[in-house]
């Protein structure tokens, strides 16, 4: 049996500014959410996951251990999506073209379809 990915776990400390991101950016669709804050999760049925962390907790993260390296999406448009993406204070990364940051160094990298 070959194996796949399911889902993508992320830990975030600014929950409903990344729900936001997934759904304006990705038009992902929110499948189910539990919990309660500072420590609520959702899955979207793309294959993401968000799991609210605390600022202490992301404050832990950010002084030495990552969140994760990066997520990769296809998209229609590598440049059209990059539009929207700044509308959320995206950074590009100099040198990767199709790459760019977002808060709490999230790293995405863009291939067109």
């Amino acid at each position: 049996m070959a194996g796949y990915l399911d889902h993508t776990a992320l830990n975030v400390t600014d929950y409903e500014e990344k729900i936001r991101f997934f759904t304006a950016v990705f038009q992902m669709k929110a499948m189910r959410e539990a919990g309660e804050r500072p420590h609520r999760k959702i899955w979207f049925g793309e294959g993401i996951q968000l799991n609210e962390i605390s600022e202490e907790e992301g404050r832990e993260l950010s002084s030495g251990r990552e969140r994760m390296d990066h997520l990769g999406f296809r998209v229609d448009s590598v440049e059209e999506t990059l539009k929207k993406a700044e509308e959320f204070g995206m950074e590009r990364i100099p040198g990767k073209d199709h790459w760019f940051r977002l808060g709490e160094n999230l790293v995405f990298e863009l291939k067109e379809k």
